[in-house]
């Protein structure tokens, strides 16, 4: 019960867990299995870890500890004291928590547990970064990524020795089912030759007895014989010739198996290296993080590759500029015209000056153009992207904002002047969102004729929360009624968790999308960027 209570928990079903938990606990007490009894509350103390309580995480996991210094029970103590830590970091007592994340450093090291030592060395860098040691943060997450790695490629191996053992398997059960139909067939025949060579045995007896008063009915039985031995003749030949069609469209059907297989293969393989490809030509997080205060990005293709990206950079002037994008299509061909964007942009923001972000898209919109060759000829040319730009001078705190088709949600305090007059703003406990639209053209050929993007220009305050999404969360399909998400569903979630830490929304965005979601298929890529200036 104890496993059906971890498939529970790692398949999100939390509740259920929780009740089956208690149900083995209470056994575990009758029976004094104080072993069993440690582990179930350090299972029961991690999924409330995971839903945010975290007085009552703490509160089973220190049953667990006691229990566990009572009989001497090293298991899992790593895990223990790493969770443990991670709720004083909550509570903000970074020494207590750190100093407890040490101790489940030193047990996982000492018992060789590869993933509890990476997801300690991830705590640990997240505990340094909120001190401000970022030469630790970075000595600690680079450790992690490091064991990350190994454990993808561990994991990775034990699913191909898996496939190919299945694939063995079925392969083996498709023979023994042909043998057992081979023998079968020749037990049919055997008995036809059985029932016929007694039908023989029976004439011939019969003829014996009455050879002379039936001496003219002889011939014509005989021919009945000869007859009958040829039709038995003829059925054997057509019998054998059957077997060699079917084993003839086995072999066809198990060499176009192992072909398309082979093709199969070949093609994923293809497209996952182009994914390192789009990766490598994103913005890394220390590049994000050298010119944002703080930022999170989910972003979740729908297949291996994505339509979607996300650009930051400094000009040439040194101002900032913050890009995301949505291109025509997913997978492989939108992912052909996000590698478009991003040099396109990429060339435009290192060489040229801009006087503000519309600027950008109307130059960028040219390009995307030109290289596509589309006209008003090509009435089948509508590839392009949608983008939202954010260009901000850190020395002014003023920002230029500007769309296609693409919005720019702030999070701000009530008491604070809106960015811009004309927005009106949704509201939640003295919390204002306020959507800035882009203009309803793309970053493409488009029928109304070519003219300029609108530029928003606002001030940048302290406190304020900023994301640029694409649509793929709000157009998700889910829930009980397996409609749509709805960008106001979104909204009222960004203003529930906009004041939590922004790797806590990010996790909160991708928790809440997948239990929306369901057994549903992602519907388009997804990419939210928040960030603070």
């Amino acid at each position: 019960q104890t496993e059906l209570a971890n498939i529970y928990y790692h398949t999100g079903m939390h509740d259920k867990a929780l009740d089956l938990l208690d149900k083995i606990i209470e056994e575990n007490s009758r029976t004094r299995n104080i072993h069993a009894q440690a582990a179930n509350y350090l299972l029961k103390g991690i999924i409330y870890f995971d839903k945010k309580l975290f007085e009552k995480s703490e509160h089973y996991l220190n049953l667990s500890l006691k229990l566990k210094q009572q009989v001497n029970d090293s298991i899992d103590m790593a895990k223990l004291n790493r969770y443990l830590g991670e709720i004083e970091l909550q509570k903000g007592n970074q020494a207590k928590g750190i100093g407890l994340l040490h101790a489940a450093l030193s047990d996982a090291k000492r018992q060789k547990i590869t993933t509890e030592l990476r997801d300690i060395y991830l705590s640990l860098s997240n505990a340094e970064r909120q001190k401000g040691n970022y030469m630790k943060a970075y000595q600690y997450f680079a450790s992690y990524s490091a064991l990350k790695d190994s454990v993808n490629a561990s994991q990775i191996a034990k699913l191909e020795m898996q496939y190919d053992f299945e694939k063995r398997e079925r392969e083996q059960v498709l023979i023994t089912r042909q043998r057992e139909a081979m023998q079968q067939a020749k037990l049919e025949r055997q008995r036809m030759a059985t029932m016929l060579i007694s039908i023989a045995l029976v004439l011939s007896l019969a003829l014996a007895v009455v050879v002379f008063r039936f001496y003219r009915e002889k011939k014509k039985t005989n021919q009945i014989l000869v007859l009958q031995n040829a039709e038995i003749l003829r059925q054997k030949n057509e019998i054998e010739n059957q077997k060699q069609e079917i084993e003839a469209q086995r072999d066809l059907a198990e060499r176009q198996r192992d072909q398309i297989a082979e093709q199969q293969k070949q093609i994923t393989d293809s497209i996952k290296y182009a994914s390192r490809i789009q990766a490598a030509v994103l913005p890394r997080d220390q590049q994000i993080s050298a010119l944002l205060r703080e930022h999170f990005v989910f972003y979740q293709p729908k297949n291996i590759v994505s339509g979607d990206f996300f650009w930051v950079t400094q000009l040439i002037d040194g101002r900032i500029a913050i890009a995301a994008a949505d291109c025509t299509g997913h997978g492989v061909p939108g992912a052909f015209m996000s590698m478009l964007g991003i040099t396109l942009l990429k060339e435009l923001t290192s060489t040229q000056h801009f006087a503000n972000a519309a600027d950008i898209l109307f130059r960028l919109r040219q390009l995307v153009i030109a290289s596509l060759n589309q006209s008003n000829l090509d009435s089948e040319s509508h590839d392009g992207m949608d983008m939202g730009i954010l260009v901000v001078d850190p020395k002014t705190m003023v920002a230029h904002y500007a769309g296609a088709y693409f919005p720019l949600l702030i999070i701000r305090n009530s008491t604070m002047k809106a960015p811009l007059q004309q927005l009106t703003p949704t509201v939640s406990d003295g919390i204002n969102l306020y959507e800035i639209k882009g203009d309803k053209m793309p970053i493409g050929f488009h029928i109304v004729e070519e003219r300029a993007f609108t530029n928003h220009t606002f001030e940048i305050l302290e406190n304020d929360m900023y994301y640029l999404l694409s649509d793929g969360y709000s157009d998700q399909f889910g829930g009980p009624n397996n409609t749509k998400f709805m960008m106001v569903n979104l909204k009222r979630l960004l203003l529930e968790i906009h004041h939590l830490p922004l790797n806590n929304q990010h996790d909160i965005l991708k928790e809440k999308f997948e239990e929306f979601k369901g057994n549903e298929k992602q519907v388009d890529d997804i990419l939210i960027m928040g960030f603070r200036i």
